[in-house]
């Protein structure tokens, strides 16, 4: 009878949580390939993304992915806050990276992502936007291949004179990122 009871108060017991996680947004991005030239190309971007992020109480073991796009989203345990809104919420930084874009000349020349940040607290299930994380678009340009358009990389940006470049020149809005948790027991 006590073995019963013991198991079933363990069970009792939440190991953590699953957070489901809901956001879009919508950007507008200059890409500039060469710093000496004033020609842009100008992207529009836009990503809806529906995820379930397992987060446990134990600090020793990291958050997983365990529903949606999970190899396109990645957590980004270098940029995670060492001081949440209370110490029971985790950092989880995030780059989505099923973001779509128009791509004007640069498609297949360019990538992009969202950077989103959550706290999440494994103990009770509630989680907060991380609204002072860098949240937003970014891309990436690489001069080596060819457009989907079958144009050189390195004249469609321009020459530039280094091999890749970032962009973050981006103006976007979103629609409020929604939490939602259900515990998890094994």
């Amino acid at each position: 009878v006590n073995e019963t009871a013991t198991s079933l108060n363990e069970r009792a017991t939440p190991l953590g949580y699953v957070f489901n996680l809901h956001w879009a947004n919508v950007g507008f991005c200059s890409v500039v390939g060469n710093k000496y030239n004033i020609f842009k190309h100008e992207v529009r971007t836009w990503v809806s993304t529906d995820v379930s992020w397992k987060v446990p109480i134990d600090k020793n073991e990291e958050p997983t992915c365990v529903r949606g796009a999970c190899r396109d989203i990645t957590y980004d345990k270098d940029n995670r806050k060492e001081h949440p809104p209370s110490p029971d919420y985790y950092s989880v930084p995030l780059w989505d990276f099923t973001v779509e874009f128009d791509g004007s000349k640069v498609a297949g020349c360019c990538d992009v992502a969202l950077n989103v940040g959550f706290y999440l607290n494994p103990h009770t299930g509630q989680g907060v936007i991380d609204h002072e994380g860098l949240q937003g678009f970014s891309g990436l340009c690489h001069i080596t291949g060819k457009s989907k358009f079958g144009q050189s990389c390195y004249e469609i940006l321009n020459r530039p004179p280094q091999a890749w470049f970032s962009f973050e020149d981006c103006v976007q809005t979103s629609t409020p990122a929604t939490i939602t948790s259900v515990p998890y027991y094994s």
